[in-house]
């Protein structure tokens, strides 16, 4: 496997910035997730890796090696498409042999390699089928496998798991994961969905208007984001906004809210968004008071919407708690767990996992 650089690298298409000055390093055996919405710059920034787009700007390196001018079959990468690009007049044993013959290996480490691919993806009994005549997951196995036998430096995996309906993809995601931990790959994989980059991926790239907003680990996104905007884009339910102002007393006051903050980066008067997480809101006797408005049961968890005043609070609360809608429940948060952002920039100025000297100007 190997290391991957991505330096200062830009992509116009015509008027259009797809990608702002990017910077990104990928360790060897690392599983590298680009997180972000439709139209970010994921995807650009993997066909460029890939060497099927040019960048404007900025260098590639492969283990060291400057592979920019190189074209996209001098760099050996294995690249899987979220359409699975399979050939529907090939079997499946000849799909996955198909980067063997074309550079004209061997039969025997063809068949050998296929033999190894087909075992380790559990898709034995279909080498003789037809892509027709396989489901969503067999196909996306099919296509990894053709990817595993080339032996790559790095696997490129674009959405894969996005034609899948919702159990296949939670099966496939906890295969995949462990595939690639097996195989000791390094790999980077587009992805629109937090869940799959935040329990398969050792470090997440957020990327939001053609720019990466943060690069870290995904526990560190959670609980330290660099902004409101990796805070609002990462959570499920997302993260609530309340326009709030610091006070003397060391609270944050945000309109009928009154809430305790472990610590003030800011001045008393300064206004500042108060950020939420729902898991970390629960109903105590002691907070203020919120209207129940809605409750939402999903079996495991409820999620429950309030109202203080203007305020729009949401709550997740385990299925055995009874709360009534249009009951009035006291809620509260504690200290530790509260995110501060400035207003005008966006920037975090303090969250659970983040050192509050980090803060300091």
């Amino acid at each position: 496997m190997a290391s991957i650089t991505l330096s200062a690298i830009t992509k116009h298409f015509g008027s259009v910035e797809a990608l702002q000055t990017l910077n990104l390093e990928v360790q060897d055996r690392e599983f590298v997730a680009l997180l972000g919405p439709s139209g970010c710059g994921k995807t650009t920034t993997l066909n460029i890796l890939a060497g099927l787009e040019t960048p404007t700007t900025g260098r590639i390196l492969i283990d060291g090696k400057d592979v920019t001018d190189m074209p996209a079959t001098g760099r050996n990468l294995a690249m899987v498409f979220q359409s699975y690009a399979l050939y529907p007049h090939l079997t499946v044993r000849r799909n996955i042999a198909f980067p063997l013959e074309v550079r004209k290996a061997p039969k025997k480490e063809i068949v050998d390699a296929v033999a190894r691919a087909a075992a380790l993806l559990d898709i034995e009994p279909y080498l003789d089928r037809y892509p027709r005549a396989l489901s969503g997951g067999q196909r996306q196995r099919v296509a990894l496998g053709r990817a595993l036998v080339r032996d790559p430096a790095a696997f490129l995996l674009d959405e894969p798991l996005s034609n899948l309906d919702a159990v296949l993809r939670l099966q496939m995601r906890a295969e995949l994961s462990g595939l690639f931990r097996d195989l000791g790959a390094t790999a980077l994989y587009v992805t629109h969905d937090q869940a799959e980059a935040m329990t398969m991926a050792d470090r997440i790239a957020v990327f939001s208007a053609g720019r990466m907003l943060q690069f870290a680990p995904p526990l560190a996104i959670y609980r330290a984001p660099a902004d409101r905007q990796v805070a609002a884009f990462v959570g499920a339910p997302p993260m609530m906004f309340l326009d709030a102002v610091a006070s003397e007393d060391g609270t944050v006051r945000a309109g009928p809210l009154t809430m305790s903050a472990r610590h003030l980066p800011v001045l008393p008067g300064t206004p500042v968004v108060l950020g939420l997480r729902p898991e970390d809101v629960s109903p105590t006797g002691n907070g203020p008071e919120a209207e129940v408005i809605l409750v939402e049961h999903y079996g495991g968890q409820q999620v429950v919407t309030l109202k203080a005043a203007a305020a729009r609070l949401t709550m997740t609360a385990p299925p055995n708690v009874r709360i009534a809608r249009g009951s009035q429940i006291a809620v509260s948060v504690a200290p530790e767990n509260l995110y501060l952002f400035d207003p005008d920039t966006g920037r975090t100025l303090a969250a659970p996992g983040l050192d509050p000297r980090m803060t300091k100007s």
